[in-house]
């Protein structure tokens, strides 16, 4: 008596959720044919479904099995079930979008993000500072101070010194303040000495008032002078 022989077959290059219909002819074991035959019909599995979190796109593995990717770095999604990197949004200017951000990040002060599309926000330079967050390009440093790399405000300029110019880097740009004039912290410029009062020497912060027996009648100076013969110097 002949047997049916079993034949393993494998089929490529068919679409996920298709139905195809084969007949199918048995055989025996001596080669012939059997004479009956019979129609198979089958549909392909569909892959696993999957939605991605905001901030990534849906894609396909090499085994053909979905999968997420993250957005590239400046870039957002922030909406689920984004099926292309073309649906990730470019980050706007004064943000930055790290790898796979579901929303754009303000720049902190000290920063900024000059253009769209950055990945970090850049600090700002020496001479200039940033005070907002979301900011997209830095200020000239204040008057009577001076800005380091990455500032959020101006450090003022020391007492007995003083910054008359704009964009200093550091106290090394402030001016020592000259002798017969006082500079207060942050100052923008030299006050001079009121009459009856001096500053003998430089980097001074405040004047000194003329002791008893002398006077000094004009502004600016560095000196008192002894009291004239006859009149009378108090002191101030």
């Amino acid at each position: 008596m002949s047997t049916l022989r079993g034949t393993d077959i494998t089929l490529s290059g068919l679409e996920p959720g298709t139905t195809h219909v084969f007949r199918v002819r048995g055989g025996t074991t001596t080669g012939g044919y059997s004479g009956w035959s019979a129609l198979v019909n089958f549909t392909t599995p569909l892959p696993p479904t999957i939605t991605c979190d905001p901030g990534h796109v849906k894609g396909m593995s090499d085994e053909g099995l979905p999968t997420c990717t993250a957005c590239p770095a400046g870039t957002f999604g922030n909406a689920t079930g984004l099926v292309a990197q073309a649906n990730c949004t470019v980050c706007p200017a004064g943000h930055y979008c790290g790898l796979g951000a579901s929303e754009p990040t303000s720049c902190a002060a000290g920063t900024v993000a000059s253009t769209t599309g950055l990945a970090t926000c850049l600090p700002c330079e020496a001479g200039t500072y940033q005070d907002d967050e979301g900011g997209t390009e830095c200020k000239p440093c204040t008057l009577g101070g001076y800005c380091p790399i990455g500032s959020t405000i101006a450090k003022p300029c020391i007492e007995g010194s003083f910054g008359n110019v704009t964009g200093l880097t550091s106290q090394g740009g402030c001016h020592a303040c000259p002798a017969g004039h006082a500079c207060s912290l942050g100052a923008t410029g030299p006050t001079p000495c009121a009459a009856g009062s001096v500053a003998p020497s430089e980097s001074s912060d405040e004047c000194s008032p003329c002791a008893n027996g002398t006077f000094q009648g004009s502004e600016g100076e560095v000196a008192c002078a002894p009291c004239t013969t006859g009149g009378s110097c108090p002191p101030r």
